[in-house]
């Protein structure tokens, strides 16, 4: 029932690789990423899944968030290139806002 992150990149991506390591990695210690279900794709592991995902857009990572709202719509939010940890926090409060609201 929680909204799904889905972090898209590959392992020769250095934005990708210090997006993981340092942004996502604090925030799963930090407890940020509780609210969400986080799910990582290797665009070049499984390319037709990261096509279908970043909807056939090149740049990565990309960061996909998606939610049901209380009507049951689904919703999809992103952010693209490397982030640091307050615009994925952000991110996921409207993710979860509008989860819940």
């Amino acid at each position: 029932k929680k909204p799904l992150m889905v972090v898209v990149g590959a392992e020769w991506c250095p934005a990708c690789n210090v997006l993981k390591n340092t942004t996502i990695q604090t925030m799963l210690t930090t407890g940020d990423l509780d609210d969400v279900s986080v799910a990582v794709v290797d665009r070049d592991a499984e390319p037709e899944l990261a096509k279908q995902l970043t909807q056939g857009e090149k740049m990565i990572p990309q960061i996909i968030v998606f939610n049901q709202t209380s009507s049951g719509e689904w919703e999809r939010r992103k952010l693209t290139g490397y982030q640091p940890r307050q615009p994925v926090r952000n991110l996921i409060r409207r993710a979860v806002e509008r989860f819940r609201g």
